[in-house]
Formats: C-alpha cells, sequence, structure tokens
C-alpha cells in the first residue's frame, strides 16, 4: 500500500466507472466537451482583444506573455537590470510588439525567475506565446498523471477555466500547478525531490506561502530542508549569471510591485480572493484584508489540524493543502486556479479509493461549471471556489471518519 493511499484499501470499480449518474463515459464526454468549451473561449479572447482592435487600428494591449517575453528579450541585449524598470519593459514591448500598446505589463517575479524566460526573447513574441503555454499545458498535463492518470480525469484537469486565462493572455497557471503537484506526490516517495518544485515555488511567495505551513505541521523536515537549500542555490545562480546589480533593482523595485498589486488602479475583478472581493465592493484595502483574514484564518487552523492528525488520508491532506493555498491568499488570479483542480484530482483519488460522499461529484462538477461562469462575470462566485472547496473535503472526511466509527461499533 503507497502512502499516498492515505491507510486505506482499494475498492473495486471506483466511481469512475460505477454504474451512477456520473459514470466514466459521462465524465469523458462532459470532459472532452468543456475542452472544446475552454478552447473555443481562448479564442473568443484573443481575436476580440487582439486581433479585431488591430484589424480596427485601434490602441491594443498586450497580453500579459508581453512583460515574460520583453524580460527575456532585455536579458539577451544584456540589460538584466532593466526588467525592473516598468519605462524599459514598455519600450521593449512598444518597439517590438506594437507601437500603439498603452498598457504596461511589468515584470514582477523576482531574478532567479529570469533564467527561465530568457530564451523566450530569441522568438516572435507571439510564436514565444504559443510555445510557453504549450509547454506549460503539458508540464501539468505530465504532473497531473501522477496523481490520477486516467484520460477522463485529465482531459477534465485541462478543461477548466483558469486554462481558458493561460491561453488568452500567456500566463503561467499551468506550471503552478505542475509545480504543486509535484511537490505534494513526491513528498512521500522521494523527500528530496520534493524540494525541487519547492524551490521553483519560491518565484512566487505570496501563492505558496501556506505550503510550508503544513509540512511544518506534518514534520516534513527533508523536502523543506532540500526546497530552502535549492531555491537559494537558485537565487546565487542568479546574481552569478545576471550581476548582482538584478538584485538591486529588484528590492528597489518592490514597492512599486506591491502598489502594482493592491493599489487602485489594479483590475480587483480578476482577483479570486475575499480580498480582491472586498474591494471591488469598494472597501478600503486595510478593511478588505481584515475581512480576508478573519476568513482565512479558521481555514489555515483546520488545515495545520488535518496535516497533524494521524488519522487523517493523505490525498485528503494534499486536496485541503491546495485549496487552502488558493484561499489564503490576498492576490490570487483567476488563472492560477489549476492549483485547485491538484487539489480536486487529489479528492477524486481517495473518493475512487474510499467512495465519494454525498454530492461530492455534484459539488466537484458545480465548482467546476461555476469557475467558467465567474469567467463571463468577474469577480461572480470564484473567490467562494475556494473556501468552499476545502470545508466541503473537511465535511466528507469527517462523514467517512463517523461511517468507520459506526462500522467498527457495529463489528464489536
Amino acid at each position: 500500500m503507497s502512502p499516498d493511499s492515505g491507510g486505506e484499501p482499494a475498492r473495486t470499480g471506483g466511481a469512475l466507472s460505477a454504474a451512477d449518474w456520473l459514470d466514466r463515459g459521462r465524465v469523458g464526454r462532459w470532459g472532452w466537451g468543456a475542452l472544446v468549451a475552454t478552447v473555443v473561449s481562448a479564442l473568443v479572447v484573443i481575436v476580440s482583444a487582439y486581433v479585431l482592435p488591430e484589424a480596427l487600428d485601434k490602441r491594443i494591449l498586450p497580453p500579459d506573455f508581453a512583460a515574460f517575453w520583453a524580460a527575456g528579450h532585455l536579458v539577451l541585449e544584456g540589460r538584466e537590470a532593466a526588467v525592473y524598470d516598468p519605462e524599459a519593459v514598455h519600450a521593449v514591448q512598444m518597439a517590438a510588439i506594437d507601437p500603439r500598446i498603452s498598457g504596461r505589463m511589468a515584470w514582477l517575479y523576482p531574478p532567479h525567475a529570469l533564467p527561465f524566460v530568457t530564451g523566450l526573447g530569441w522568438l516572435p513574441v507571439w510564436w514565444a506565446m504559443a510555445l510557453f503555454v504549450a509547454a506549460g499545458a503539458g508540464f501539468f498535463l505530465w504532473a497531473a498523471a501522477h496523481i490520477l492518470p486516467e484520460r477522463p480525469a485529465l482531459v477534465a484537469a485541462l478543461a477548466t477555466a483558469p486554462t481558458v486565462g493561460c491561453i488568452a493572455i500567456g500566463q503561467a497557471g499551468f506550471f503552478w500547478g505542475g509545480l504543486v503537484a509535484l511537490a505534494l506526490v513526491w513528498r512521500h516517495r522521494a523527500p528530496l525531490l520534493a524540494g525541487v518544485p519547492l524551490a521553483f515555488m519560491s518565484v512566487k511567495p505570496v501563492l505558496f506561502a501556506v505550503l510550508p505551513l503544513a509540512y511544518l505541521a506534518a514534520g516534513r523536515w527533508q523536502a523543506l530542508a532540500a526546497g530552502a537549500g535549492l531555491g537559494l542555490a537558485l537565487m546565487l545562480a542568479a546574481g552569478l549569471l545576471l550581476g548582482w546589480d538584478v538584485w538591486a533593482a529588484f528590492f528597489a523595485q518592490i514597492g512599486a510591485n506591491a502598489a502594482h498589486a493592491t493599489g487602485e488602479g489594479v483590475n480587483y475583478s480578476h482577483y479570486i480572493s475575499i480580498y480582491g472581493n472586498a474591494r471591488v465592493l469598494g472597501l478600503d484595502p486595510a478593511l478588505g484584508l481584515a475581512l480576508h483574514l478573519g476568513v482565512a484564518l479558521p481555514l489555515l487552523w483546520m488545515l495545520v489540524r488535518a496535516w497533524r492528525e494521524p488519522g487523517v488520508a493523505e490525498d485528503i491532506r494534499a486536496a485541503l493543502l491546495c485549496y487552502a493555498m488558493i484561499a489564503a491568499a490576498p492576490r490570487t488570479l483567476y488563472y492560477e486556479g489549476h492549483v485547485l483542480v491538484v487539489g480536486a484530482l487529489f479528492q477524486v483519488r481517495h473518493a475512487l479509493r474510499a467512495g465519494f460522499f454525498p454530492y461530492e461529484k455534484t459539488g466537484l462538477l458545480a465548482a467546476h461549471l461555476v469557475a467558467f461562469l465567474s469567467l463571463a462575470k468577474q469577480p461572480g462566485l470564484s473567490a467562494l471556489l475556494p473556501h468552499a472547496l476545502f470545508w466541503g473535503c473537511a465535511w466528507g472526511h469527517w462523514l467517512r471518519q463517523r461511517e468507520a466509527a459506526a462500522v467498527r461499533q457495529g463489528d464489536g
């Protein structure tokens, strides 16, 4: 029995092949239909946002990927520190993409992320974006297959709302989801190897801050030490390869980066957090953050309990951690939702062994639909999704524990 089985025997058949309303065939058909809808939605966004405005000779905004590409372009030119100068990044975008661009897609990641985008600067921006998105999708599917390799599950995992954002604007959500999946899969099989994805997560610490908390609660010292050591090595390597002035430029720009995330000009409707919704409703930053923390702290308390108690199945721990990462971070955007998808894969894998609790499949399907509907009307209910998924998963674990206790009493 593998550690990720959570100490529970596999049930024959499993819910994906069970003769109920959401059987294997329906999951497959739903997944392929949703995948077509996902790709079509992304193409509609691309045409309406970039192609039509250009045809009508209007000012166009670049996709988010323009920041990645411009940063790589500046590194290739030997102007590494300039990646933290929004004016320099904007000048590259105007010169190489379109002189009419008025939006400023700044580079916000730390220097040790730069080596991973430098090669993109060799290609024309749209070809580079296509390669970036394809590589991200392939990496995500490869990582997801380590959790649940069945084709219907993988198609459904790809056919999700955050995929629309990753394709349409060239964001890195696929990579974040894949890194989380590998870190959680390898945490038992190869704790030192699990430190590799942990180290790469250090380029986006706000999103992944909850993960070390759970690992500390469970005493996963090897993975944490490996991740911290490799992360530090990546930072040192960035200084040696790119020059230490790039780190100085990064630290000098931190205040502006914080303003980029919390200022008045931010489009908070793209956030999938309580804080983002509070800002959309007009609440000031302090009140919005207080509301966010008031909802997130009980969730984090439950997460720590789940990771400390020996009776909680490992897949349930992994699912709760994925949901908590998105729920607890004040700045999470819709295209980062692949972390939630990873949590759902762990939750489904556990249910295939232990049985689905009442309305579990209905709840997961509803979350899938709500995420899509929130794309059309942002912020919609997207900020409630990670909280609903977390507490629903925790409630299901409690139901299974109660059922197991009743069976033991009956056998006694």
